[in-house]
């Protein structure tokens, strides 16, 4: 989601450790080879050997880094719902969709997660919170914010120009709709709306729908706010919460004129 900033610092981390690991290791064999031939000069050993240690230690580092990157993609990746496109409307929810067989689809693109998570089986509330012909919610997961919302074209675009006449014309009653129900469900002022789509492996455009209370930090308003986006997963709202939260929204979208 950037539900979901790139991990710009593990990345960097990892690349930078990857490059000085092997400078470092190259220099210190060099060391090493040219003192055997040369002066065999007993600090030249204690600095070659030293210089192969760190280049081994930081290309460890940068191994950890980049299963640490590796790892966390899936973790970040909204989930996508499921779109039978059988009984939806252009602004209707929908029950979680029944378990059913991937689905083929030429508006799908292979390899992007969003795309290929519509197919998915059943989801909970928390990732089927709504869905219409052109749009489906999710709660985010990854997110300290109740009500967090990250909203996704069912079909593959990448910006909102791409986007079919009748899903452009769609979003914005969408998102009032929304906003009119996150602030029922959860008491907030009024909702952030941002959407970035840059980070690699999810350019599948989403939109990220957030409340933001009377009471918010300081340090977590404007954009500030993706502050309570984090990688922990012991911070992250429990699933059952998330769930609860998806179905009040539900309710209270009900309470919302189209």
């Amino acid at each position: 989601m950037d539900l979901m900033f790139d991990h710009v610092f593990v990345r960097v981390m990892g690349a930078g450790a990857m490059v000085l690991g092997v400078i470092s290791l190259l220099g210190g064999l060099l060391v090493l080879v040219t003192n055997a031939f040369g002066a065999q000069d007993g600090a030249l050993w204690i600095a070659g050997a030293a210089l192969v240690v760190v280049g081994v230690a930081l290309l460890l580092l940068a191994r950890v880094a980049y299963q640490k990157y590796m790892r966390s993609l899936d973790r970040r990746r909204p989930q996508p719902v499921a779109d039978t496109g059988a009984g939806s409307s252009a602004s209707s929810a929908t029950a979680v969709a029944p378990e059913s067989a991937p689905v083929v689809d030429p508006g799908l693109v292979a390899g992007c997660f969003a795309c290929d998570q519509q197919a998915a089986a059943t989801r909970p509330p928390r990732e089927d919170v709504l869905h219409t012909d052109h749009w489906h919610v999710v709660h985010a997961f990854n997110s300290t914010l109740p009500g967090w919302l990250v909203v996704l074209p069912t079909r593959h675009v990448t910006a909102y120009t791409q986007l079919a006449p009748a899903a452009a014309a769609e979003l914005g009653g969408l998102l009032h709709r929304l906003s009119s129900a996150l602030e029922q469900v959860t008491g907030c002022a009024k909702t952030y709306l941002m959407q970035f789509s840059e980070q690699e492996g999810f350019t599948h455009l989403h939109v990220h729908l957030v409340p933001r209370m009377p009471d918010q930090p300081d340090d977590r308003r404007g954009p500030r706010v993706f502050g309570y986006v984090v990688d922990d997963e012991t911070q992250w709202i429990p699933e059952g919460e998330r769930d609860r939260i998806a179905r009040e929204i539900r309710s209270a979208l009900g309470d919302v004129p189209k």
